[in-house]
């Protein structure tokens, strides 16, 4: 079954491959929780990472956060041509209400997406982002106040906040010790 709002064919075919790779990437990490959400194939996501990134408390002071950090993807009728702002592909869901990045600004996310970026580019690069190992402050972007305290840090070695990749699977190995030889 297609979904009802996809009618170009080469969209379904497009929309199943990213459905698997989405699935795929999922599965080979601990830090990514990816809902595929209505539609066969779906052409909506949630993505939640468990990874450390920057957010302001109640008081105002810029603090270390563990997330979750929750992303909506939406891939349009007019992904594949263009034709369709970032605004309409990405938003900050939550449930933080003040992360601090200079390209995010709840509901918005702002980073070039271009026609066809397939599901799994747009999750490492919001991994990316979230982790601050993608940062552009060249414009001041979207959080003007958190571009000027990142050109302020003077050890830029402290970043990205989290360094752990994001294709990963934490294991459970038990360690038996070995019985010397006699």
């Amino acid at each position: 079954m297609i979904n009802s709002s996809v009618t170009d064919e080469i969209l379904a075919d497009f929309l199943r491959e990213q459905f698997v790779a989405g699935i795929r990437l999922a599965s080979e990490s601990d830090l990514l929780t990816l809902t595929p959400l209505r539609g066969n194939p779906p052409s909506q996501y949630v993505l939640e990472f468990r990874c450390k990134g920057l957010a302001k408390d109640e008081r105002g002071a810029i603090v270390e956060c563990d997330g979750p950090w929750g992303f909506g993807i939406n891939f349009p009728a007019s992904y594949l041509r263009g034709g369709f702002h970032p605004s309409e592909v990405l938003a900050y869901l939550g449930p933080l209400k003040n992360p601090f990045h200079p390209n995010l600004r709840p509901p918005f996310v702002c980073f070039e997406v271009r026609p066809a970026t397939s599901l799994s580019d747009l999750v490492f690069s919001i991994f990316e982002l979230v982790t601050w190992s993608l940062v552009s402050t060249h414009d001041e972007g979207l959080n003007h106040e958190a571009s000027q305290w990142y050109r302020n840090q003077k050890d830029l070695r402290t970043f990205p906040i989290d360094r752990r990749p994001l294709k990963r699977r934490a294991l459970n190995i038990a360690v038996k010790s070995l019985q010397p030889k006699s």
